[in-house]
Order: C-alpha cells, then structure tokens, then sequence
C-alpha cells in the first residue's frame, strides 16, 4: 500500500474522493479552489509549488497532481517525490476520459461550455480572487456609465460579454456523482 498525496482543483472534490474510496492505497487530499485559474500560469505555477513544498517527504511515496496542462502552470514544479501529473489540456480531458475524447469532443462542439457537478457547486465560491475583480472589469452598466458615459460604457459591455456571444450551447458531463438532477439547468 502506498501513501499518496492528491493536490487537486475542488471541482474534482467528488471524483477523486470517490475514486480514493475504491484504491487500496492510502490517500490524503489538498484541494485548491477554482479561482486559481483565473490567475494564469504563474500564479497557478507558484501556488501549486507553495503546496508541494508543505509535503513531507517522510510521509508519502509520490504527489499526484490532479491538474492538466492548465495554462502550463504545471511546468517546471520540483519535489524530492515523484510528482504524477496526467497528460491533458486541462480537467475536461479528466471528465471525458481521455485526451482523444477531448479532441473528438471540441472538434465536433466548437463553442460549448462545459459543466460538470464541481463547476456547478463550487461555482458559488466566488472570492477576491475572481477574475472579473482582478481585472477590474467587475463593474455593472451603470458604474461604467457614470465613469466613462454612455457610448463608452455600452462599448466596455459589448466587449465583455463577447465571451459569452461564443458559447452556443452548455453540455453537462454526468460522472455518475452527485445528484444529477439537482444539476440539471
């Protein structure tokens, strides 16, 4: 039996504890909150660092990084274990179940949101780091409108919610966790 740690974005909170429940191994998590993300590779590079140099490495036999690529802020993390860390673009490769999934599935749903039961969950942890607040883009119409008038402030809406003018449908992957029903929208 080997002791592992899992460090890991809490949007797989119920996947890998389930997935823990079913190892003959002995696991321990650190969850690290969704927002991340929204910090970019150097910010994800050094808190995922931070955690791996909490490890100790008298008690595990490797760290497993539930993490992708995501933005590559997996690149270059060091411990004296052996880090595991999985070959995808980011967790949806996880939830499909494969990197070939991944690309069949974007290949064939150009513009879909993907949601899965920790995105829905956890989407209410929203906090100081969120990126629309980092950015300072967190304004509503009128705040902009006040700011900088009315022909500015339309432009700064229009602009911002052009992300959301890409995305034609939202697809939920089911991972057999959680009260499907609940998250269905």
């Amino acid at each position: 039996m080997k002791h592992l740690k899992v460090i890991a974005c809490e949007i797989s909170f119920r996947e890998l504890c389930f997935c823990a429940s079913q190892s003959v191994n002995l696991v321990d998590f650190t969850f690290m909150g969704k927002t991340l993300h929204n910090e970019g590779c150097q910010s994800i590079h050094s808190a995922l660092q931070a955690e791996i140099d909490k490890v100790p490495v008298d008690k595990y036999d490797a760290i497993l990084l539930a993490y992708g690529l995501c933005s590559n802020g997996v690149v270059g993390l060091k411990s004296e274990l052996p880090i595991i860390i999985p070959k995808a673009h980011d967790c949806t490769t996880f939830f499909l179940g494969s990197k070939e999934k991944y690309k069949e599935f974007f290949d064939n749903n150009h513009g879909t949101f993907i949601y899965t039961s920790g995105w829905i969950e956890r989407d209410g942890n929203k906090d100081d780091s969120d990126i629309m607040n980092v950015l300072g883009i967190d304004k509503t119409y009128e705040q902009y409108l006040e700011e900088y008038g009315e022909e500015n402030a339309a432009y700064i809406m229009e602009i911002l919610g052009s992300h959301e003018n890409s995305y034609t449908k939202i697809v939920f992957i089911d991972t057999g966790v959680g009260d499907v029903e609940k998250y269905r929208m």
